[in-house]
């Protein structure tokens, strides 16, 4: 068994903490109706992409839409309810106890992470470390987050095992040379498949030691 401080566990936020991707997919949906209507399959387009690159590639040069999508956004944010997982909230109860090093990397800004402590204040006893969209230059699929997130807790990226539910977040964290345990909240096994070390489904028959074993 690997030592305790020798380790990192990273956890993505939508999709892995929180229950919360089928808000963001009918946000999308009903955007891209506005905006976009041939974007054909928009919201699973940009499933764990950053809002600033969401601007940047479909959005450009287009700061009243931008404006009123950022308005529309927050709204349902404000609205939403942070269910978590199936198991994770046991999850991270127990990494907590045992102290081991861990972080959250999301995509999500510092105004979100407001409404989510607001709901649910022991997020932040769970993750004293956190990276938000804020914090980097590059969102998912780049590595940035997650190099930065194995800079805060000191732990090489080798040494670290991520958690994540969106393609693009698992193609962040195998280009920043960790180790992947896919959940299969928003895509399917098939769809995840060689993309990731390991794949379950939600927290709920979560081994542990069998976690670790992926760093040996």
């Amino acid at each position: 068994m690997v030592e305790v401080k020798d380790f990192a566990l990273l956890f993505d936020l939508d999709g892995v903490i929180f229950a919360s991707e089928n808000y963001y997919t009918d946000f999308w949906t009903m955007e891209a109706k506005k905006y976009l209507p041939n974007e054909r399959g928009f919201a699973q387009e940009i499933k764990g992409h950053g809002l600033n690159d969401i601007f940047a590639k479909y959005f450009f040069d287009q700061p009243q839409i931008q404006q009123d999508i950022i308005k529309d956004l927050k709204q349902v944010e404000s609205n939403m309810n942070f269910n978590y997982v199936d198991g994770v909230e046991d999850f991270l109860n127990f990494i907590q106890k045992e102290n081991y090093t861990r972080c959250l990397v999301t995509s999500s800004m510092d105004e979100k992470m407001e409404n989510v402590y607001k709901k649910r204040p022991q997020m932040q006893e769970f993750f004293p470390l956190v990276v938000t969209a804020n914090q980097i230059r590059h969102s998912k699929p780049a590595p940035d987050c997650y190099l930065r997130a194995s800079e805060l807790c000191n732990v090489a990226p080798n040494r670290c095992i991520v958690f994540e539910d969106s393609l693009a977040g698992l193609e962040s964290a195998k280009t920043a040379g960790m180790k992947i345990v896919a959940l299969s909240t928003t895509y399917s096994k098939e769809e995840l498949q060689d993309k990731a070390d390991m794949i379950i489904a939600d927290f709920s028959k979560i081994n542990i030691s069998e976690i670790l074993r992926l760093l040996e």
